[in-house]
């Protein structure tokens, strides 16, 4: 259920005006591609390339800062062909929200290490996921807090495999990472305080992108139902039009499905089963659900579970919500 280096991932970035008080049409997408961090007005398809992507490198996880003025972002060196090590590991790099004045922000210590996911908590503190592997098969997550000024961090929550801000952040959904397979999703204050279980370990497998609604009474998130944590990987792949004659896309998961869940607790409900493989879903301005996998972008109605087709996808994408 990892996610792997190896796969050109693309990560859709939904920049709302409504976040300025602006109308939702005047926001832009953010997209990781190979060639770099690229961006498209939104309702749009031209696309420009705002942060190359250096070579044997790619780009994740783009997150804009409250003020709409730079951008978070990770890179990922690719294995180098013929070779017989590789460091997978990632680097947290900040730059102005035009692409310009790009500095490197926390680079991974040792071999392997990633650092992942940073969403900013203001305009001088991000928070990220560090995994790292301390050898007997371990796998261990942390939340941090990093001061983008002096490099200080300091630890917010241990075991966090994916996490999300409230509109007000403070407050965070989280995944808690137990075992693969076997996760539970948790809110709990920024400072680590009022810790609550909103759906327990067991009840769905492989728990991913929790994101809260623009109202803050909803969390939308990632998931698969626990018989198809043994599910057979054409699963995954049916939807996405594979055919015998061709490979199918490396994954990583248990096929995962769309949910809510409301922010003041009772049970999640399933209302997208889409079957991809480590989907990412996020909040528009208006209240519409937005996912992307491997299947392409879809708009999502969060009451009816309706989806539209409005883009092409790539695997284990991700899409996050923020102001211009």
């Amino acid at each position: 259920m990892l996610r792997h280096a190896v796969l050109i991932a693309a990560v859709v970035l939904v920049v709302s005006a409504m976040a300025c008080g602006g109308n939702s049409t005047r926001g832009v997408l953010l997209i990781t591609r190979s060639e770099g961090l690229v961006q498209r007005p939104f309702g749009e398809t031209s696309e420009r390339v705002i942060v190359p992507a250096p070579p044997g490198a790619l780009l994740f996880d783009p997150s804009v800062s409250p003020d709409g003025k730079r951008i978070a972002f990770v890179r990922q060196a690719q294995p180098v062909p013929g070779s017989m090590s590789y460091d997978d590991g990632t680097d947290l790099w900040v730059a102005a929200r035009d692409g310009s004045d790009q500095r490197l922000v926390l680079q991974h210590a040792t071999a392997g290490q990633s650092i992942r996911e940073p969403l900013w908590q203001d305009d001088a503190r991000v928070l990220v996921i560090v995994r790292e592997t301390p050898g007997r098969g371990r796998i261990v997550y942390t939340l941090e807090r990093v001061d983008l000024q002096t490099g200080l961090r300091d630890t917010v929550i241990e075991d966090v495999y994916s996490f999300g801000f409230a509109p007000d952040r403070t407050r965070l959904a989280y995944v808690k990472f137990t075992r693969p397979l076997d996760q539970s999703l948790h809110q709990v204050s920024v400072d680590g305080t009022g810790d609550e279980v909103l759906v327990p370990p067991g009840a769905l497998a492989s728990i991913n992108a929790p994101r809260y609604s623009p109202d803050g009474s909803q969390i939308a998130f990632a998931a698969g139902q626990p018989p198809a944590a043994s599910a057979d990987i054409r699963l995954v792949t049916t939807m996405l039009g594979i055919t015998a004659a061709a490979p199918p896309p490396l994954v990583h998961s248990a096929p995962q499905d769309i949910w809510l869940v409301a922010a003041a607790g009772g049970p999640p409900q399933l209302i997208a089963p889409i079957q991809e493989d480590n989907p990412s879903v996020a909040w528009g301005p208006d209240g519409t659900l937005f996912e992307f996998g491997a299947a392409g972008l879809f708009r999502i109605d969060p009451a009816s579970g309706a989806m539209t087709r409005i883009g092409d996808g790539s695997s284990h994408g991700q899409i996050t919500a923020a102001a211009p």
